[in-house]
């Protein structure tokens, strides 16, 4: 999978590296700068912490690279739980997690080749809670909308049933106060919603 993904980024960003550095932009000349980088490095991982005169960019690539052999290694995301006793997760696994979570806060300031190499990773979300935030919602929806009516926790349906202990968490966390006002302004929007039982 890492393979194609490269090639893929040498496919789209091969031709800029073929042009003079002086007619690119300055986010072509960083992503041809993170392609040479990939170039130098690929199939090299094991060595990298060694090469004593590493860049930035190769530091970066390195590290991308650490992530995507774990991934493979692990058959899933990496995480970081800090509720688990401190060997439950590998200090590697620990890590690149806090890699994933570097890249995310930093977004905006990443070249295009490194959002690319970053979203061609399978299980990479920009923004993960958000985006299983707006699962839920949308499961919400659709159970509210078929049943006709807010879900139930004693419903017979799984679905019924975990719409019903998300919602019910959701106003847990709007009574203390976590619950961000676009959230508020959103789920306040939804079929059968209401923030008092």
């Amino acid at each position: 999978m890492a393979d194609l993904a490269f090639q893929a980024r040498e496919t789209k960003f091969g031709p800029l590296a073929e042009r003079p550095l002086g007619i690119l932009n300055d986010d072509e000349r960083r992503a041809v700068a993170f392609l040479e980088a990939e170039r130098r490095i690929r199939g090299h991982e094991s060595q990298c912490n060694e090469i004593v005169k590493l860049t930035n960019v190769d530091r970066w690539v390195a590290a991308a690279q650490r992530l995507e052999v774990l991934l493979s290694r692990l058959g899933r995301f990496p995480r970081q739980n800090r509720r688990l006793p401190r060997p439950a997760i590998s200090d590697e696994e620990r890590t690149s997690a806090n890699w994933v979570r570097y890249q995310r806060t930093w977004w905006g300031t990443l070249c295009s080749y490194q959002k690319d190499w970053l979203e061609s990773i399978p299980g990479f979300f920009l923004d993960p809670i958000g985006e299983q935030a707006d699962a839920q919602v949308g499961n919400y929806t659709r159970v509210a909308n078929r049943v006709g009516r807010a879900p139930k926790r004693t419903s017979d349906e799984r679905d019924e049933v975990r719409a019903a202990q998300w919602q019910a968490k959701q106003k847990i966390l709007y009574r203390e106060g976590k619950l961000p006002k676009h959230r508020v302004d959103e789920l306040s929007k939804l079929p059968y919603w209401r923030w008092t039982e």
